[in-house]
């Protein structure tokens, strides 16, 4: 080896193993309902007859949009010229919820998302009301949204005075005078709450893009169809069960059996980034300084496009002749990754281990060092794609390891750029076991890491991100800069 101073989601058919034997958990989300943008639509029968009288409420789904004038969810009074309330995808894209009673506007409200949406992408989609205004949520977030017409003398469900011909539908506008926006896509996961859900409600909800049990949460949905499972075919319509408290079941309209399908939201990872291996890299400043007695692990996962070069997957090691700091590097001569933990040059001062396994491929791979905090070179462990891979090791350490060098993801000082993608890197203040090491390589899909204690800083490089901050998503508050590059790669591991 060379080393130089310079130098669940349970989503999909294809859901992944858990391994070891584990016990899958309860809750899968397997199914969605493909609609056809032209008839097809559910028919959620007497539903509306147990929130009709409601002031406040929220409506929330997972959607997956073919094109745009689809519509999510109405509740209507089909009696009645134009009285309904309804979540809706525009011919722009732009999400938007209309209350209206009557054929003008002059009696409730129409807000709208300031951005569109992506064709063929999972989101989660919310409209709240408190009774006061309504609020619309993209991805768990409160997006920048535009009230078009302001609150009237209606605000909710209950303002709109339903007859006896009321009806809430999944993926059309139906009134006395309307049936138009047939969705267009996959629907999964809709619900209503009788009461306007909080923000970190509907973040609970978003799971970091992972449906959950709704029933698991403080407030308990009164509608809630799972959109596949918990259903039966009769030969004609599949009959949806209301997991909610209100017990109203579905039915589906002109949609074949096949219309159930196997793509559901694998939204929690879909993005990394993407560096040219000339001068991209990601810098978050002078933070993460631990000492040699510190414990502490990184986590990161990374997809070369070259090989046979020394470049850095993670830094903080200062540009002095000590090169005092830690790294995590991929070295030239052996392809295999490195950490170095070191206070300077001398063999009496650095610790040095690899993994056993050379990395030369093109495929995502999942790298976790750990260390004990020791000063020891038997304190340190490297695990590849789950398992230990630790090789060569040397070295011993007596000094401090602090700096006021940069933590920089994919360079060191700006240099020995990495050339490929790199994605939810992360670090702890703590050494991991064997066990969390299985668990974040998920079987070779990320996952969520917020129920890890000693997460410090957590870069989903790309998810919920805005170019050219990567957010950090642990308790350190240690925000990254893109560096010469400004876009996000779609390239992540499945």
């Amino acid at each position: 080896m060379f080393y130089s101073n310079g130098a669940f989601s349970l989503f999909k058919v294809d859901t992944p193993v858990i391994s070891g034997g584990a016990t899958p958990p309860s809750f899968q989300d397997i199914y969605s309902y493909q609609f056809d943008g032209v008839d097809d639509y559910i028919d959620c029968n007497s539903a509306v007859d147990t929130i009709k009288t409601d002031t406040q409420g929220t409506i929330s789904a997972w959607i997956k949009i073919s094109s745009g004038n689809s519509t999510i969810f109405t509740v209507s009074d089909i009696s009645q010229i134009r009285r309904y309330i309804y979540l809706h995808i525009k011919g722009d894209l732009k999400l938007y919820s209309q209350l209206r009673n009557g054929g003008g506007n002059t009696s409730g409200w129409i807000i709208e998302t300031d951005d569109s949406l992506t064709l063929n992408t999972w989101y989660h989609v919310a409209v709240v009301q408190n009774a006061s205004s309504p609020i619309l949520y993209v991805n768990g977030v409160e997006v920048s949204q535009t009230l078009l017409v302001g609150n009237q003398d209606h605000r909710w469900i209950g303002g709109l005075g339903f007859t006896s011909a009321n009806n809430i539908e999944i993926g059309r506008l139906k009134t006395l005078d309307l049936n138009q926006n047939h969705f267009d896509g996959l629907i999964d996961e809709v619900s209503y709450f009788s009461s306007a859900l909080s923000s970190t409600d509907i973040e609970a909800i978003w799971n970091n893009g992972v449906p959950n049990n709704l029933n698991e949460l403080s407030t308990l949905p009164k509608i809630w169809y799972r959109m596949g499972e918990s259903a039966s075919w009769d030969g004609s319509n599949w009959t949806l069960t209301d997991q909610g408290s209100g017990g109203n079941n579905a039915t589906t309209q002109n949609m074949p059996e096949a219309s159930r399908v196997l793509d559901v939201p694998p939204t929690f990872n879909t993005k990394s980034i993407l560096l040219d291996g000339i001068d991209d890299f990601v810098d978050m400043g002078n933070t993460l300084d631990f000492t040699n007695t510190d414990a502490f692990s990184i986590s990161c996962w990374f997809k070369r496009t070259r090989n046979g070069v020394s470049e850095f997957l993670i830094s903080k090691q200062d540009s002095t002749s000590n090169s005092r700091g830690y790294t995590l590097l991929i070295p030239f001569d052996d392809n295999k990754v490195t950490v170095v933990i070191r206070n300077n040059t001398a063999s009496s001062g650095r610790l040095i281990v690899d993994c056993a396994t050379a990395i030369t491929d093109a495929n995502w791979h999942n790298i976790v060092m750990t260390y004990d905090g020791s000063s020891n070179v038997s304190g340190i462990n490297l695990y590849l794609d789950g398992n230990n891979d630790t090789g060569v090791t040397s070295g011993t350490l007596s000094a401090t390891i602090s700096n006021s060098a940069s933590f920089q993801i994919g360079a060191k000082n700006g240099g020995n750029e990495f050339s490929g993608n790199l994605d939810e890197v992360s670090v702890f203040n703590s050494e991991l076991s064997q066990s969390d090491v299985t668990s974040i390589y998920g079987g070779g899909v990320p996952s969520s890491l917020s129920s890890y204690s000693s997460l410090v800083s957590w870069w989903r490089c790309g998810d919920s991100d805005t170019s050219p901050i990567l957010t950090d998503n642990g308790s350190g508050g240690n925000d990254g800069t893109m560096t010469n590059f400004s876009t996000f790669s779609t390239d992540v591991p499945t």
